[in-house]
């Protein structure tokens, strides 16, 4: 990753060239990531993007640091919310709605790779964290391991946001309603979306 970066971190214009990134990012996909539609974006020359940035690829790292960043405070507010599930849950949505152009430029870059990694190992640890606080705190025994339906609304949300992308919606409203009766069912009961038994199934 280049290093020939002129800008200060914490300069306004820094922030609003990952945010116009970022944008690009869940409108467009990866394909329109480039540093001319970017600068476009807040109305400057494109040559600002490689005073802040060295390269497109600690451009998109930006990107995945800052969102490593707001996660680690919506863990805090879930912590102290009567709801967190619903918290967490809402917060992958938004992050998976550009989860696979972010994979796809793993493949480009070693840097994206790096953090990618890191960043989905750190969102889903904290929601593991967070369901297992929840269910703790209330003396709920899951029926299935928290790590194992916190990846699942992770896949789910991934699968809505890719697919809402391309223009399919067919079914996603039932899905949401399904997840929220689950969400329920796992905040009071601690019972999880694998369960697969009329007993347990929400109505």
């Amino acid at each position: 990753m280049s290093s020939r970066r002129l800008g200060a971190k914490s300069s306004e214009t820094r922030s609003q060239l990952i945010d116009a990134a970022d944008q690009i990012l869940k409108q467009e996909g990866s394909a329109a990531l480039t540093a001319r539609k970017v600068a476009d974006k807040i109305g400057l020359s494109r040559h600002i993007v490689n005073y802040y940035f060295g390269s497109m690829e600690e451009l998109i790292v930006a990107i995945l640091q800052r969102d490593r960043s707001n996660f680690r405070e919506l863990y805090r507010a879930a912590l102290e919310s009567d709801d967190p599930l619903r918290i967490i849950t809402q917060r992958g949505i938004d992050i998976s709605a550009k989860n696979f152009d972010l994979i796809a430029l793993a493949f480009r870059y070693d840097a994206v790779r790096s953090e990618l990694t890191q960043a989905i190992e750190e969102f889903r640890t904290l929601q593991t964290e967070i369901l297992t606080r929840h269910l703790d705190a209330r003396g709920i025994q899951p029926s299935v391991a928290p790590m194992v339906t916190a990846s699942i609304l992770q896949i789910l949300s991934q699968t809505i946001s890719a697919e809402a992308a391309i223009g399919v919606t067919c079914g996603h409203d039932q899905i949401r309603s399904y997840i929220d009766s689950w969400l329920e069912m796992f905040a009071t009961k601690g019972l999880s979306p694998v369960i697969d038994s009329d007993s347990t199934r929400p109505a």
